[in-house]
């Protein structure tokens, strides 16, 4: 088709900027793109207003879409959505994460019609169906795509709270059963925007350390949205509480010693049904789930404390030093001593 080939060569073009790795991006370079549009955009927009809806992205509408530089190795990515561009529905096997730096558009949430607006940030969980709809120059909205392991690292700690939030992230993005997603609304909140461009410049330069300093400023983002926009935030299945999520904090709390067992005999199921619940609802295993939330306090007292590898490891729950060490690097790829010297640094 001659405007998916024409499409094909604007994007190869950008493409080649994008993955360039000698390539920054200031925090003012990021805000200048509300007035930029791409070549990719341009021929998108023309297309649009010539009346011509043509999908230029590969697959039917139940596809899973996938991202190489993810599926590599990355961790969090960030890119700014092509305006123009005609979308179906479709899902991803990350967590996007949208925040509109200006603008307005619409975004499709489970068959179900959502407008948005500037400072909006809109958090949309694995297997999701969704489709975004930007048909304006002056509308711009930062994406981020951010694999399961590495949110399940970041916001783990929040399980085992009890508060809105952390009952909120149990019932919503922790579970598989329903198209979840959570909507704040933070208008122009200068503080937010701030943090976006930040994580965006930060993101969009290959510079050491980004995953790193990305996560934190995740973490920091979503405490403040928590703390400033939780009351009015839009939830996805906002009502009564779930047998998952019970589940779920009692085993962050119980990290260090719980067992199958107990887990099981605590929400009165049997073992086998347990497992499979926890497979079928959040796509990990009893044993997964227990390792992340022991990797997460791990991490904690590598940071805030000068406790030795051994001692780390009996506190977080391992069972031995050796499996502290393989269960560690298997999430941050690394050793532990190697990530407390580089985020000490």
């Amino acid at each position: 088709m001659t405007y998916y080939k024409e499409f094909r060569c604007l994007q190869d073009a950008y493409e080649e900027w994008y993955y360039d790795r000698s390539r920054t991006m200031s925090e003012e370079e990021v805000r200048s793109l509300v007035g930029h549009m791409e070549p990719v955009e341009e021929y998108l927009k023309e297309l649009y207003e010539g009346g011509i809806r043509a999908f230029m992205w590969s697959g039917d509408n139940t596809e899973t879409y996938r991202f190489r530089n993810l599926d590599a190795g990355e961790n969090i990515i960030c890119h700014p959505h092509y305006r123009y561009d005609y979308h179906i529905a479709h899902s991803h096997e990350y967590f996007q994460l949208c925040y509109i730096l200006s603008g307005s558009a619409q975004i499709t949430l489970s068959d179900k019609d959502v407008p948005f607006t500037k400072g909006d940030v809109i958090l949309i969980s694995p297997a999701t169906m969704h489709r975004l709809q930007v048909y304006s120059d002056d509308c711009l909205v930062l994406k981020f795509y951010i694999r399961v392991s590495t949110f399940d690292r970041t916001f783990y700690k929040w399980l085992g709270e009890n508060n809105r939030m952390s009952d909120l992230m149990r019932r919503t993005v922790y579970d598989k059963k329903k198209n979840a997603y959570m909507i704040f609304h933070a208008g122009g909140d200068p503080a937010i925007e701030g943090d976006f461009v930040s994580l965006t410049a930060e993101l969009m330069s290959w510079r050491s350390y980004r995953s790193i300093i990305a996560e934190s400023r995740l973490t920091e983002i979503f405490c403040k949205l928590a703390r400033e926009y939780l009351d009015d935030a839009d939830i996805s299945g906002d009502e009564g509480s779930s047998e998952l999520g019970a589940i779920m904090q009692y085993i962050v709390e119980n990290r260090e010693t719980v067992t199958l067992e107990d887990a099981a005999a605590q929400a009165g199921y049997s073992k086998n049904y347990l497992c499979r619940l926890l497979r079928k609802r959040t796509g990990r295993s009893f044993l997964e789930i227990v390792n992340t939330a022991r990797v997460d306090e791990a991490e904690k007292l590598l940071l805030s404390t000068d406790l030795t590898m051994e001692e780390i490891s009996s506190c977080a729950g391992f069972t031995s030093t050796k499996q502290f060490y393989r269960v560690f690097r298997q999430h941050f790829e690394m050793s532990p001593g190697e990530y407390r010297r580089e985020r000490k640094e």
